[in-house]
């Protein structure tokens, strides 16, 4: 938001916008600059080569694996946030 607010500021004003508008829009760019660098950062963590992803994932490579278990982890499917029933 540092680099951003008086390029905001100067469109809010061409523009007339409301305070509260301006506000939405800083708040609206702190929040998506907040998500890259979190991104960024698990990114770095996991030491992935750049690039990497699920849908670039070679899923012949490990035996055993079902590729269908990964694409239903991959679009949610439910499965976060649901108690294991008993016995699974």
């Amino acid at each position: 938001m540092a680099r951003l607010w008086q390029e905001l500021c100067e469109r809010a004003s061409a523009s007339r916008w409301s305070h509260e508008r301006l506000l939405q829009a800083l708040l609206e760019h702190e929040a998506v600059e907040r998500d890259q660098r979190r991104t960024a950062a698990r990114r770095h963590a996991a030491r992935l080569p750049p690039g990497k992803t699920l849908s670039s994932f070679d899923a012949a490579l490990p035996p055993g694996f079902d590729p269908v278990r990964l694409d239903a982890l991959a679009s949610g499917d439910g499965w976060i946030g649901h108690p294991r029933t008993a016995g699974a």
